[in-house]
Protein backbone atom coordinates (compact mmCIF):
# COMPACT_ATOMS: atom_id res chain seq x y z
CA UNK A 1 0.00 0.00 0.00
CA UNK A 2 1.49 3.37 -1.34
CA UNK A 3 1.12 6.28 1.58
CA UNK A 4 1.15 9.72 0.48
CA UNK A 5 3.54 12.37 1.87
CA UNK A 6 4.70 15.67 2.06
CA UNK A 7 8.31 16.90 2.95
CA UNK A 8 8.84 20.18 3.81
CA UNK A 9 12.21 22.31 3.35
CA UNK A 10 13.61 25.82 4.41
CA UNK A 11 14.03 28.09 1.64
CA UNK A 12 17.88 28.66 2.62
CA UNK A 13 18.02 31.70 0.04
CA UNK A 14 15.67 33.31 -2.32
CA UNK A 15 16.87 36.08 -5.13
CA UNK A 16 15.16 38.96 -6.73
CA UNK A 17 15.41 37.10 -10.22
CA UNK A 18 13.11 34.22 -8.79
CA UNK A 19 15.79 31.68 -8.00
CA UNK A 20 15.91 29.67 -4.46
CA UNK A 21 17.91 27.02 -3.13
CA UNK A 22 18.01 24.64 -0.35
CA UNK A 23 17.57 21.22 1.40
CA UNK A 24 14.81 18.79 0.90
CA UNK A 25 15.69 15.89 2.89
CA UNK A 26 18.64 15.29 4.75
CA UNK A 27 19.84 11.48 5.22
CA UNK A 28 20.15 9.53 8.41
CA UNK A 29 17.90 11.40 10.77
CA UNK A 30 14.48 11.63 11.51
CA UNK A 31 12.26 14.06 9.91
CA UNK A 32 8.94 15.61 10.70
CA UNK A 33 6.93 12.56 9.22
CA UNK A 34 8.73 10.33 11.64
CA UNK A 35 10.87 8.84 8.89
CA UNK A 36 13.87 8.00 7.96
CA UNK A 37 15.58 8.97 4.14
CA UNK A 38 18.23 6.49 3.82
CA UNK A 39 20.84 7.94 1.02
CA UNK A 40 20.06 6.70 -2.36
CA UNK A 41 16.11 6.45 -1.61
CA UNK A 42 15.43 8.81 -4.34
CA UNK A 43 17.80 8.08 -7.06
CA UNK A 44 15.47 5.51 -8.85
CA UNK A 45 13.03 8.31 -9.31
CA UNK A 46 15.85 10.88 -10.14
CA UNK A 47 16.66 8.19 -13.04
CA UNK A 48 13.09 7.72 -14.20
CA UNK A 49 11.68 10.62 -14.02
CA UNK A 50 14.62 13.11 -14.44
CA UNK A 51 15.75 16.21 -12.08
CA UNK A 52 13.78 18.70 -13.36
CA UNK A 53 9.88 19.25 -11.75
CA UNK A 54 7.11 21.95 -12.31
CA UNK A 55 6.96 24.04 -8.72
CA UNK A 56 3.41 23.80 -8.25
CA UNK A 57 1.39 26.16 -5.99
CA UNK A 58 -0.59 24.38 -3.11
CA UNK A 59 0.41 20.94 -4.94
CA UNK A 60 -2.05 21.80 -7.94
CA UNK A 61 -0.89 20.94 -11.22
CA UNK A 62 -2.89 23.73 -12.95
CA UNK A 63 -1.08 26.13 -10.96
CA UNK A 64 2.73 26.02 -11.98
CA UNK A 65 4.89 28.60 -10.34
CA UNK A 66 8.03 27.81 -11.41
CA UNK A 67 10.25 24.96 -11.21
CA UNK A 68 13.30 23.06 -9.48
CA UNK A 69 15.87 20.53 -10.13
CA UNK A 70 16.61 17.65 -7.08
CA UNK A 71 20.40 16.77 -7.14
CA UNK A 72 21.56 14.09 -4.64
CA UNK A 73 24.54 14.08 -2.31
CA UNK A 74 26.53 12.38 0.44
CA UNK A 75 24.02 13.89 2.83
CA UNK A 76 21.03 15.62 1.65
CA UNK A 77 18.65 15.79 -0.97
CA UNK A 78 18.96 19.38 -2.90
CA UNK A 79 16.96 21.94 -4.81
CA UNK A 80 17.47 24.80 -6.66
CA UNK A 81 14.51 26.59 -8.03
CA UNK A 82 12.82 29.31 -9.76
CA UNK A 83 9.73 30.72 -9.47
CA UNK A 84 8.43 32.11 -12.64
CA UNK A 85 7.39 35.90 -12.61
CA UNK A 86 5.70 36.32 -15.40
CA UNK A 87 2.61 34.80 -14.05
CA UNK A 88 1.22 36.43 -10.88
CA UNK A 89 1.18 33.20 -9.03
CA UNK A 90 4.58 33.33 -9.37
CA UNK A 91 5.18 36.61 -8.27
CA UNK A 92 3.23 36.94 -5.44
CA UNK A 93 5.06 33.22 -3.68
CA UNK A 94 7.84 34.71 -4.54
CA UNK A 95 7.04 37.94 -2.70
CA UNK A 96 5.80 36.09 0.31
CA UNK A 97 8.89 33.90 0.08
CA UNK A 98 11.50 37.09 0.15
CA UNK A 99 9.40 38.62 2.89
CA UNK A 100 9.75 35.77 5.58
CA UNK A 101 5.71 34.93 4.81
CA UNK A 102 6.38 32.27 3.38
CA UNK A 103 9.40 29.60 5.23
CA UNK A 104 9.37 26.26 2.95
CA UNK A 105 7.74 24.26 0.22
CA UNK A 106 6.17 21.41 0.49
CA UNK A 107 6.88 17.85 -1.92
CA UNK A 108 4.36 15.74 -2.54
CA UNK A 109 5.85 11.85 -2.37
CA UNK A 110 4.46 8.26 -2.53
CA UNK A 111 6.38 5.41 -0.43
CA UNK A 112 6.36 2.02 -3.00
CA UNK A 113 7.92 0.27 -0.05
CA UNK A 114 9.71 0.53 2.91
CA UNK A 115 11.29 -1.16 6.16
CA UNK A 116 10.36 0.05 9.91
CA UNK A 117 13.29 0.24 12.28
CA UNK A 118 12.80 -1.05 16.22
CA UNK A 119 10.81 2.50 17.18
CA UNK A 120 8.51 2.18 14.83
CA UNK A 121 9.98 4.40 11.65
CA UNK A 122 9.62 4.11 8.15
CA UNK A 123 13.14 3.64 6.72
CA UNK A 124 12.85 4.94 3.42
Amino acid sequence: MANRNNLVFEVKSAEDDGSFKGILSTYGNVDMAGDICIKGCFARDIATRGSRRPLLWQHDKHSPIGSYEITDSETALNIAGRFNLGVSLGREAHALVKAGDITGLSIGYVVEECDYDSEGHRLL
